[in-house]
């Protein structure tokens, strides 16, 4: 699987995970990521684990980040489709062999097929400055 791929999959997961949060509906965080795969949770990508994990550890710190960066808005204002990008995004700096242009292009990329407009460019503003600070 491509790692494109699996950003969209991990994205997917902390969707689910938003959403079900938002709405106080009870669940496991890894079988969100296990229902997003559609795999058992120990045959799902390392990396794949290691981004959603990252979410999970440091969420209010890439939560900061973001808003420390926006301007006129604030992180709970934004849909939660935006949110999982930052979060998938941010998460995914965490890890070292990370190239952060990737990264940020990643990012855009899945801002640019899900979410309207021209979003994408809000998105791409903030990924960089969080990811290369």
């Amino acid at each position: 699987m491509k790692r494109s791929e699996i950003r969209e999959k991990v994205m997917s997961a902390i969707y689910s995970f938003l959403i079900r949060e938002e709405y106080k509906i009870e669940f496991e965080p890894l079988s969100l990521l296990s229902e997003s795969f559609d795999e058992d949770i120990n045959e799902i990508d390392t990396y794949a684990k290691e981004i959603y994990l990252n979410f999970i550890k440091h969420r209010n710190e890439i939560v900061k980040k973001v808003q420390s960066h926006m301007t006129n808005w604030t992180f709970d204002r934004i849909n939660s489709v935006a949110k999982a990008i930052f979060f998938v995004s941010c998460s995914e700096n965490y890890i070292d062999e990370c190239d952060k242009k990737i990264i940020i292009n990643e990012g855009v990329n899945l801002a640019k097929k899900y979410i309207p407009n021209d979003d994408y460019k809000y998105i791409n503003a903030i990924l960089d400055k969080v990811i290369n600070e």
